[in-house]
């Protein structure tokens, strides 16, 4: 299971001292990490990818994959049909590949070569994902951690009165489990 925060990053942060609550813990990184993870329909960490597209129009010659950035290609089919590197260019950091064939007929490039039309026809085998996951993302995770670790078993108050003085907690988004704070560093 991917964990977007480490144990005792998360321990840090939460100034946690102590090794009673680790497994609770640990479960739920894990379980906020995957939560993170459907959320943006991807998989942050790095690792070897196979993934395959459906082509609908004549003139597609450009894929993305799921799990950017691209760390590199190993393999990348048409129609079961090998795709020399030198056909294709790699855009790393947004995870894209584009068909590079081009002729240049009257003041502009006009493409010769594009994916074969149909149902996966288009394939790639690739290793990507981030060997070291951004902190905007760590700290994300450990926000919503450290959220769930101190309310645990607790029913959490919505807001309360003193007088004059009023305080109302900010509402977890029932579509996606987060606060806005925590939404900020994912979106």
């Amino acid at each position: 299971m991917v964990m977007l925060t480490s144990l005792e990053t998360f321990k840090t942060y939460a100034g946690v001292t102590g090794t009673t609550d680790d497994t609770k813990i640990t479960a739920m990184i894990e379980g906020v990490s995957d939560v993170i993870e459907r959320y943006c329909h991807r998989q942050f960490s790095y690792g070897s990818y196979d993934q395959k597209w459906d082509i609908w129009d004549l003139d597609e010659d450009t894929v993305q994959v799921d799990n950017w950035p691209i760390v590199s290609v190993v393999a990348l089919t048409d129609n079961g049909t090998a795709v020399t590197s030198d056909k294709y260019h790699i855009y790393k950091k947004e995870g894209i590949i584009s068909l590079i064939e081009q002729t240049y007929i009257s003041q502009h490039y006009r493409r010769d070569q594009y994916f074969t039309k149909g149902h996966r026809m288009v394939s790639v085998t690739y290793f990507g994902g981030y060997q070291d996951i951004p902190n905007a993302l760590q700290l994300a995770t450990r926000m919503v951690v450290s959220r769930l670790y101190n309310n645990s078993g607790k029913e959490e108050m919505e807001s309360e009165s003193i007088g004059d003085y009023k305080y109302v907690k900010a509402k977890v988004d029932s579509g996606t489990f987060f606060l806005p704070e925590e939404k900020a560093f994912i979106d």
